[in-house]
């Protein structure tokens, strides 16, 4: 008996896992060996303008050479701290998929701007459903240990 419960406490960990990792990114990879998050192709179409992007780079020392491949009409404001092997900018789409051809760079992430929680949050349907669905496996999983119980 307790390990059926072990088993099924198991198997729907597993699926809450895989359910937040399909919600929240979806990771893609260029073709040259780029990986980005398919987020970032959203936001291109939302905006004719600039994203905000955080881009790893295999070696931080090559950042001033690849921001020099851009001109000022494709990329914005850079940010280089020199303390990690990342740097974030605003690019247009254009710079973006230039940039994820470019051998030097390791991956690129959409920099989303960070949302306190209040009632007006305009993205928290995501966390909503994950929320929703934690809640019915939790009841379904009292369901079925009550049942169990009767027997």
């Amino acid at each position: 008996m307790k390990m059926k419960k072990q088993k099924i406490l198991f198997v729907l960990l597993v699926f809450l896992i895989l359910l937040i990792n399909f919600v929240y990114a979806e990771i893609l990879l260029s073709d040259g060996g780029v990986k980005y998050e398919n987020r970032i192709l959203q936001e291109f179409d939302k905006t004719s303008g600039f994203v905000d992007l955080i881009i790893y780079l295999k070696d931080i020392s090559q950042a001033e050479s690849l921001i020099s491949n851009f001109s000022e009409n494709e990329i914005g404001r850079v940010i280089n701290r020199n303390i990690s092997n990342r740097i974030t900018a605003q690019m247009t789409e254009e710079a973006f998929f230039k940039l994820i051809q470019d051998e030097r760079v390791e991956s690129v992430y959409y920099n989303a701007p960070v949302q306190t929680l209040d009632r007006s949050a305009k993205n928290s349907k995501p966390l909503l459903v994950v929320g929703l669905i934690i809640f019915l496996i939790i009841v379904l999983f009292l369901i079925i240990h009550r049942k169990r119980i009767s027997k």
